[in-house]
């Protein structure tokens, strides 16, 4: 299998890249606000946005492997 760097398609390693970043930080974005609005200190804020970072990283990742 050949790895393309950039090219047409969706399926660029840039893309796939990119793609990982902006699931991630949404989740960490989401876990983090949702621990704030729960009233928890910024420490554990920041655990939970790490996280949801993990976590929504993971469940795109597995998403792509189905395809």
């Amino acid at each position: 299998m050949r790895i393309r760097l950039f090219g047409s398609g969706r399926d660029c390693f840039a893309c796939r890249v990119m793609r990982s970043f902006a699931f991630t930080g949404l989740g960490a974005a989401l876990g983090g606000f949702c621990a704030l609005a729960l009233g928890l200190d910024q420490h554990e804020a920041v655990n939970w946005a790490l996280g949801g970072g993990l976590l929504t990283g993971f469940l795109a990742a597995q998403r792509r492997s189905r395809r």
